[in-house]
This record gives C-alpha cells, sequence and structure tokens, in this order.
C-alpha cells in the first residue's frame, strides 16, 4: 500500500509483526498486532494517504471489502474507526509540533557548543587526538593573523592517505581562509552559503566578529535540525547498537532546538517520551535477536500495554503491571 496509491479494497488486521506508516518517506507511526491500516480509504474509496511498510517480519489477515464494510458499518466499527483515526491524529501532531520552520531558524540555534581552538604547531596526531576526545568534527588553528579550519575530511584525504605524516605540523593540513556567517542569518540561507563556497562547515560569528561555533553541513541536514521525525526515524532504521548510539546523541540537541522553538513544555515531552520509547523497542530488538524470545515471567518491559513491544505477549512480563 503506496502514498496516493489506488484505493483500498481490503482491510488488514495485523496478527504479528508491526508495519511503518509514512508520508512523504517520513515516520507517522508504528501499528503493532492487533492493530489495523486500510479502513479510511477502504471506507472513503479515495487514494491512499499513506504508504504501509513492514517494519519487521509480520503477517496480516486480509478481509474483504464487503465483510470488512459489514464489521466497520456498526456501532462498534464506527466508534473503533473514530478512534483509531483520532490516535493517528494526536501522535501525528506531537511530532509535527516539534518540527521548526526552516525558513525562520537562525543559524545560531544549530550551535550546540563553542568551537575548539588548537595551535597552529601542534602535531597532526596531536590535533587528531584533541578532536577525539573533545567529539568534533572540525578544529579551528589560530594562525598568526588570521583563523584556518581542519576538519574529518582533511585527515582523511590528507593523512590516512600518506601525503601528510602524523609528526607534521597540523597548519599543513589546515585550510585557510576559513567561510563565516553571522548568527543571525537564516539556517537555509547558510545552507546556500555553504553549497556556493563548496565547504561542509561554517565559522558562526557574533556582532562582534568573533567566533562563536562551526555548523557542519551534518548539522544543516541532521536530526536536530529537521526535527523529531528525523531523530525518530533514524533510531527506529538503526541496525545494529552503534547505529542507535550515534542517534539517540542528536536528543540533547533536538531537546535544545525544541525549546528554542518555542515549544510548550508538555509537547516536548510527549516528543522526547516516543523516542525514548523507540530507543527502548530497538534495544529490545537487538537483545530478542541476539539471545532468542524472552521465557515467560523473564522480562521486565510491558508497562505501556495495550501499546508495549509487539514481540512481547500478555505475561511475559515480570513488572507490576497489568497486561492486556
Amino acid at each position: 500500500m503506496i502514498e496516493n496509491g489506488p484505493p483500498a479494497t481490503e482491510l488488514f488486521v495485523i496478527r504479528t509483526g508491526s508495519v511503518e506508516l509514512r508520508q512523504q518517506d517520513e515516520l507517522v507511526d508504528i501499528l503493532e498486532p492487533g492493530e489495523t491500516f486500510g479502513h479510511p480509504s477502504l471506507l472513503s474509496g479515495l487514494a491512499t494517504a499513506l504508504t504501509v511498510r513492514a517494519h519487521d517480519d509480520t503477517t496480516c489477515y486480509a478481509i474483504e471489502r464487503e465483510t470488512a464494510l459489514d464489521i466497520l458499518g456498526r456501532p462498534s466499527g464506527v466508534i473503533y474507526v473514530a478512534r483509531t483515526l483520532r490516535e493517528r491524529l494526536v501522535r501525528a501532531g506531537q511530532m509535527l509540533r516539534g518540527l521548526p520552520d526552516v525558513r525562520t531558524t537562525p543559524i545560531s540555534r544549530l550551535v550546540s557548543s563553542p568551537p575548539i581552538f588548537c595551535p597552529a604547531n601542534q602535531s597532526v596526531k596531536e590535533a587528531a587526538v584533541l578532536m577525539r576526545t573533545r567529539q568534533v568534527n572540525a578544529l579551528l588553528i589560530a594562525s598568526e593573523d588570521s583563523f584556518g579550519i581542519v576538519t574529518d575530511s582533511d585527515f582523511r584525504d590528507k593523512v590516512a592517505t600518506g601525503d601528510v605524516p602524523l609528526d607534521a605540523p597540523v597548519m599543513a593540513i589546515m585550510r585557510k581562509p576559513i567561510v563565516t556567517v553571522r548568527a543571525d542569518r537564516l539556517a537555509s540561507d547558510a545552507a546556500l552559503d555553504m553549497l556556493y563556497a563548496n565547504v561542509e562547515h561554517l565559522a558562526v560569528t557574533d556582532s562582534r566578529d568573533k567566533i562563536v561555533g562551526i555548523v557542519s553541513a551534518g548539522d544543516l541536514l541532521g536530526p536536530a535540525y529537521r526535527g523529531p521525525f528525523a531523530l525518530y526515524t533514524a533510531v527506529l532504521n538503526s541496525h545494529s547498537e552503534a547505529a542507535l548510539d550515534a542517534a539517540i546523541k542528536e536528543v540533547p540537541g533536538l531537546f535544545a532546538t525544541l525549546v528554542q522553538a518555542g515549544i510548550n513544555a508538555p509537547d516536548i515531552g510527549r516528543v522526547l517520551t516516543l523516542n525514548c520509547d523507540a530507543v527502548t523497542n530497538r534495544l529490545i530488538d537487538f537483545a530478542m535477536a541476539r539471545h532468542g524470545p524472552a521465557p515467560r515471567a523473564a522480562c521486565a518491559w510491558k508497562c505501556r500495554a495495550p501499546r508495549a513491544h509487539p514481540r512481547l505477549r500478555p505475561g511475559q512480563c515480570s513488572c507490576l503491571c497489568r497486561p492486556s
């Protein structure tokens, strides 16, 4: 089932596994066993509004149109349709309200930390260690009359190839002059500046031309800038613990972006909760893939029934919640 595709001719009920609902390739929701899809298009006769994609190994029941219309036309069916559509609108709205407007977001909101400076006479090896220790992908190099910049791509292109030895001064691989952008410039405009200059990093300056941070192409296009949808999708699409760890490092930036965008506290809490639940679900996926299904009364996660982890069934829980 694809977005703007032919009207649905069947009602689908998920038996095992889970499916993703996507709009313009952004994740809107994940449906789990017992939940249905296809009924909005089936009832209206209109094109499908969302793309449905299996999130993992999934089995669904397909109920023929006439039978489905009979079931959904009963009073209980009408209530079910109204409730499920409302829940999806609410969940989508919780995520959408966290999206900053790219047309009005200043580049300063993407600066997560002050710049890291490195003396020009330090060795390439020392500069690499500094970059790794401070967990940054660019260093500002203080030369005699101005600043240069060294990025992770400089290490790949000039050091890893053997062109510059590790004991050479870091100024041997720096680039100058650096491209700067004022902190009040819109992020969308700064992205164009980066494109026109053919660079991957911009130095952000304040009103006195003091450098206050460095913004990379990843910052302009990454989850913290694009909003909760991108982070949520990155978490759910993580195929390893390392990928998941990389995704969740964006959570502090996402939180700061939501606060600076003026989102109210309850909505920020909902967005972060959705992402935290997604992280927990992926960790459970990894654990079960490694160790197999949880034995009865051996798992301590089912506290958000009925929207608990899709692989856990009633009774597979040692917490104090009441399985549904």
